[in-house]
């Protein structure tokens, strides 16, 4: 088969235009017919490929061709036609057949090479008697389909083969020809039972014009018989017309006859797999799902793979090619270890484009994507961003997402999935930048095929490569040590890996306003490099939206990755964070999915319906971009608020004009990530959080009106408004939460230490709490010079000092609070085994110092068990919840001082790359006098990608050798943003110190005793509900999101 595109050079797919291109002239004798490949192709112990031609007919010296329309084989023979002078491979445009093996139109080829003469019997017989010249004896052993389909427009040329011309071939139905995705056709007998020989049996569903059929003597010419016995048919042109492509129903994994050898199946001479294995046994692949086509090699040395690279790249052929549209575009073979030669190009051929334009002008610069240029259409769009990020962390997220396809492929009775399910996802992976993508990352991608390094050039006629875009149907799975194996389906996989680093917003723009804008998928699924997806979580994302048409964006359930025996909970940080992302899916998310307004959807994993984004929602997101870029000026206000672009894209979405679009928690879609495991790290990612989310917050309170146009109904409206309210309280919480956490132990050890009979300390409670007070604000100081002067990475041991001292005071916090609960226990006589009545809890309830601390305690601590346990999840309570309880104060004050006095940097940590000049150009060449414009490349060859595979399968085996990282220097903030973060700083903590000098003041004890005497503090009082009510709220809505889940809202 050629290796020249089987596309035209305009990228236009086949369903927009009436037909293809007519060939030229072709002789209307000529035989033109494409046979099946059987199944028993594979197994090759019994059909070795040296002694089999499958399904390629040539044409003999003196043989008779029927006609195209002939009604059958039976007709009178044609008129024997002048032999050519010389073999002619290309005969497909030849006048005349060229000398070689007698073909006649359902046989195949004729294992009497010497009968030139051969006639078709004008008489009708039975199969087995079908023994004379120019037909071959249809017994089992050699039953081939016949000849070569030939799709017009297209010119494909074989060499001779060598005999014998026959070999046995088993049943089974074949997916999948030489050529296209459009030629996955049955072949043969319509039983269910077996497929033989070369049909069209979904010409019509294809829109394919094929030959005319003889209904009478029980032949189909083109179509083969249909009963066991027959032949598959051979002569026929297909005309592709306008339409979607057709593909083979679900029975299609049926095996071969019974009464042929190799019944067919899936790989080499497998049977049908099992219905848990998700595929089907007739899908022509690689082998069986799971088989090793390439294991871990660890004794071949790290230097292999670099001389390889070195000398290929030395030795790249310079070839000329056409520009489509003033595009390069090129599709060079694939390593030949991870297709078959006889699969389509989609499959064997990697494609790789050049973009040179911005992602908003993708399609305006004619640029064309090859599920688009299939006419496929896709349902599901997978987007995976990342950075740096090593290969152990895109195994990870690539196999899981290549497991959740093979899933959708299994549900065979879906009227959206099933077998060729596939078909309608594509996953994307955007990677932020050339030279920062980590090395074993894309070797990685190599062994996949998507990735070849020998295509690339940095300039298309003096214009800078913006973009390098791979594309290939890939078949195979990859271990972090170059272990190869046969995946559970087929997977379309698309690289866009950006020539310089632009963020995270950028690769959602090529990815929302480029590649989505053209294919168009129904849903867009957001996934970060790292994040695991768990076993059918993108079913139940998708189905969300199949289920609710109004809804606009979901989520899942975010875990923290806690490896392999939960080991990691050892580490405090990774414990506390596991049981904040629990809660957070318990209390938070559930109510907010009851409103229908989720402030946030996590980029690392959420979905979004792509009719819904666009318009404003993707415009007011993507303005982000030009602020951090510095293309626009916005202030810090707003570049603070686009460190949490996604709670933006939220608000903007619910709150769209006349749409209704809500937003759903689905719990029953979870992933895991990774979170930062060290103090420096988890600083650095929470600033950005607790800064954008501040003032996103601050955002969609102040433009909640927009929300009574957004075109929801009246009542939701209503639960609208009343979250924007809450998010309000939450916001005065959070702004004032130094203050508060610091009156709390003011309160607490002012009350335990009031009576010196019951002095936790020994009668030393006073001066406990001076150096607890003191302690505080010591911390709060040092806290505040650490932000202003240091990065975290610089403070290490800094920050490690302040939070023990931390934990340690709320040690002593939390022991202060037990000893004042068995003191209001004693006093009410509960401490006693028996003698209980209602009048000792009446009289427990009466003393403030039980009824304001305990009740607000207990209000959330006990929601927090009674929420996990409605929920089915209350392990994180056993493994997480002190952890969590003792490092409470560093979320509270160190993360939040170090957010504020970092308002002014908005940056994600990375450094702009300049472009690169390393990877060559594609100059024009020619264009004169009418001939068409050339770019002169340097290309790889098929050879040279079998060598660079196996060198990079052998080096993912070599472990990764550990590097130190280094540090980049800080950058001076703008004035401007300095002075913003200045001011905002001094606000922040005058109004927490005020708060605190005012209720610890003594005119504030002396109003106290003289309005409420006998009484506790009032804003202690009102502090602790405040904390009961919202915990109540919280629990609330979680009680009435598993209502509402178990009655299918």
């Amino acid at each position: 088969m050629s290796d020249q595109p089987s596309f035209q050079s305009t990228p236009v797919r086949p369903t927009r235009q009436p037909s293809m291109a007519t060939p030229p002239h072709r002789n209307p004798h000529q035989f033109n017919g494409r046979g099946a490949q059987p199944n028993g192709h594979n197994n090759e112990e019994t059909y070795p490929q040296d002694s089999a031609v499958y399904g390629r007919g040539y044409p003999s010296q003196g043989a008779a061709y029927p006609a195209a329309g002939s009604p059958s084989p039976f007709a009178p023979p044609l008129p024997p036609m002048a032999p050519s002078p010389q073999y002619d491979d290309s005969f497909r445009s030849s006048p005349a057949p060229a000398p070689g093996p007698a073909v006649d139109q359902f046989g195949g080829y004729n294992t009497f090479a010497d009968a030139g003469s051969a006639r078709y019997e004008q008489d009708v017989r039975e199969p087995d008697q079908f023994n004379g010249p120019g037909y071959i004896s249809p017994s089992p052993a050699n039953i081939q389909g016949a000849g070569l389909r030939h799709r017009t427009g297209e010119s494909v040329s074989f060499a001779k083969p060598n005999p014998p011309f026959i070999s046995g071939g088993g049943g089974g139905r074949v997916v999948g020809d030489d050529e296209s995705m459009y030629s996955q056709y049955n072949k043969g007998w319509d039983d269910q039972a077996s497929m033989m020989g070369g049909a069209s049996y979904y010409g019509d569903q294809h829109m394919a014009s094929s030959s005319t059929s003889h209904l009478n003597s029980n032949h189909y010419t083109g179509n083969g018989w249909d009963a066991p016995g027959g032949f598959g048919g051979g002569h026929e042109a297909i005309e592709m017309q306008a339409g979607a492509p057709g593909y083979p129903p679900d029975t299609y994994h049926n095996g071969g006859h019974p009464n042929f050898p190799n019944p067919g199946g899936y790989g080499f001479g497998a049977q049908r797999m099992p219905e848990e294995q998700n595929i089907g046994a007739g899908w022509v692949g690689l082998a069986a799902p799971g088989t090793v086509l390439a294991q871990a090699q660890p004794r071949h040395t790290h230097a292999g793979y670099n001389e390889t690279h070195e000398r290929i790249m030395r030795r790249r052929t310079v070839k000329k090619l056409a520009l489509e549209n003033g595009n390069l575009v090129i599709e060079t073979p694939v390593a030949p270890n991870i297709c078959k030669q006889n699969q389509s190009k989609e499959f064997t051929h990697m494609r790789y484009t050049a973009a040179t334009c911005d992602p908003d002008h993708f399609i305006a610069q004619r640029y064309a994507l090859r599920p688009w240029l299939l006419g496929r259409e896709i349902e599901l769009c997978i987007v995976l961003t990342s950075y740096n990020e090593d290969e152990q962390l895109l195994v990870r997220t690539l196999n899981s997402v290549i497991k959740n396809i093979a899933y959708l492929t299994s549900r065979t009775k879906s009227k959206t999935w099933g077998l060729q399910g596939w078909t309608k996802v594509v996953v994307i992976l955007v990677a932020d930048g050339r030279k920062k993508a980590d090395k074993r990352f894309l070797k990685l991608l190599q062994l996949m095929g998507v990735y070849q390094e020998g295509v690339m050039v940095d300039h298309v006629n003096d214009k800078p490569t913006v973009a390098h875009i791979f594309e290939l149907t890939s078949q195979v799975m990859v271990s972090a040590n170059g272990s190869v194996e046969v995946s559970q389906c087929p997977i379309q996989v698309m690289l866009c890996l950006k020539e310089t680093n632009a963020k995270k917003l950028n690769s959602h723009r090529w990815f929302f306003n480029a590649f989505c804008a053209q294919l168009k998928p129904n849903v867009c699924i957001l996934l970060d490099v790292g994040t695991k997806p768990a076993a059918k979580s993108l079913y139940h994302l998708w189905k969300a939206f199949d289920n609710h048409p109004k809804c606009g964006g979901a989520c899942g359930e975010i875990t923290v990755e806690t490896g392999r025996g939960c080991w990691q909970l050892v580490n405090p940080l990774v414990a506390a964070q596991n049981f904040e992302y629990k809660m957070s899916n318990i209390l938070d998310k559930p109510l907010e999915s009851v409103f229908g307004y989720i402030t946030v959807l996590p980029g690392a994993f959420s979905a979004y319906r792509y009719k819904a984004l666009q318009g404003r929602p993707l415009e007011a997101y993507f303005k982000g971009e030009a602020l951090h870029s510095g293309a626009v000026h916005g202030g810090s206000f707003l570049g603070n608020m686009y460190l949490a672009e996604d709670r933006i894209l939220c608000f903007e979405l619910v709150a769209k004009r006349g749409e209704g679009w809500l937003l759903k928690y689905v719990k029953s879609a979870r992933a895991s990530t990774d979170v930062p495991d060290k103090l420096p790290a988890f600083i650095g990612q929470r600033r950005r959080w607790l800064n954008g989310s501040l003032f996103a917050a601050i955002y969609s309170t102040w433009h909640f009106g927009r929300m009574w146009t957004s075109g929801q109904g009246f009542f939701r409206k209503l639960l609208l408004q009343f979250q924007v309210i809450y998010s309000l309280v939450q916001l005065i919480f959070a702004f004032t939460g130094i203050a508060n956490f610091y009156l709390a132990i003011y309160f607490l050890f002012s009350s335990a230490t009031s009576d010196d009979k019951h002095d936790p300390f020994g009668g030393q409670g006073d001066s406990v709490l001076q150096i607890v007070l003191n302690a505080l604000i010591a911390i709060v100081v040092v806290c505040l010079i650490l932000s202003l002067g240091n990065r975290p990475q610089g403070s290490n041991l800094a920050y490690h000092a302040v939070v023990i001292l931390l934990a340690l005071l709320m040690g002593v916090a939390l022991y202060t609070a037990g000893f004042t609960i068995f003191i209001a226990a004693d006093a009410a006589g509960l401490t006693h085994l028996s003698g209980w009545t209602g009048d000792n809890i009446l009289q427990l309830i009466k003393l403030d110092s039980f009824r304001d601390i305990v009740i607000s305690l207990a209000s959330t601590y006990v929601l927090w068990v009674i929420a996990s346990i409605i929920h089915f999840e209350p392990w994180h309570l056993v493994t997480s919840f002190i952890q969590y309880l003792f490092l409470t104060p560093c979320f509270v004050i160190v993360l939040a001082i170090y957010s504020m006095a970092n308002t002014h940097d908005l940056s994600w940590g990375n450094r702009p790359a300049e472009p690169a000049k390393d990877l060559g150009k594609a100059s024009t060449t020619g264009g004169k006098d009418g001939k068409p414009a050339q770019v002169e490349v340097k290309t790889t060859t098929a050879n040279d990608a079998a060598e660079l595979w196996q060198s990079a399968q052998r080096e993912m085996a070599v472990p990764r050798v550990e590097e130190k990282e280094h540090r980049a220097p800080t950058q001076k903030a703008a004035d401007e943003a300095a002075t913003f973060r200045t001011n905002l700083l001094l606000i922040y903590i005058l109004v927490n110190a005020v708060l605190v000098l005012f209720f610890t003041s003594s005119y504030w004890k002396r109003f106290v005793g003289r309005k409420l005497p006998g009484s506790s503090d009032p804003y202690m009082a009102a502090l602790f509900w405040s904390t009961a009510g919202l915990s109540a709220l919280r629990a609330t809505g979680s009680v009435l999101y598993i209502v509402f889940r178990i009655f299918g809202h």
